[in-house]
């Protein structure tokens, strides 16, 4: 039963994480204005591609941090290319395609890093010194 209560953190976490994902890509649809988006689908993606950061993380224990990262964005820009290109839809109703899909990740990766970077230096500057 510990090992079980061990864990629940851990999946918090990981919740949070996919709610964030999701509300930044969101965030990104309204701000791209030519994409329609449906909270369950925003729901999955931020889940895929929570998953795909942490496997992609693990690649950390043998090459540098910067080739990493590099390699997260492509590929998360790549899945968005896939999964949101025939799922998210522009306000005819028809499917975005793998062009405006990859697009509308990368504007959702980059505004992720702002707000990571945001609330890193801001818990940076509110932290105990």
């Amino acid at each position: 039963m510990n090992a079980f209560l061990s864990l629940i953190p851990l999946v918090l976490t990981l919740m949070c994480l996919v709610g964030l994902y999701a509300g930044v890509l969101k965030l990104a649809a309204r701000l791209y204005r030519r994409t329609q988006l449906p909270w369950r689908l925003a729901f999955q993606f931020g889940g895929w591609v929570t998953l795909l950061v942490v496997l992609v993380g693990i690649l950390r224990a043998v090459m540098p941090q910067w080739i990493t990262g590099l390699l997260g964005l492509v590929t998360v820009t790549l899945f968005g290319a896939w999964f949101l290109g025939r799922r998210a839809t522009d306000g005819q109703g028809q499917p975005i395609g793998s062009r405006r899909a990859a697009v509308l990740s990368g504007i959702t990766a980059g505004l992720a890093l702002v707000f990571g970077v945001a609330a890193g230096l801001l818990l940076f500057t509110l932290g105990p010194r």
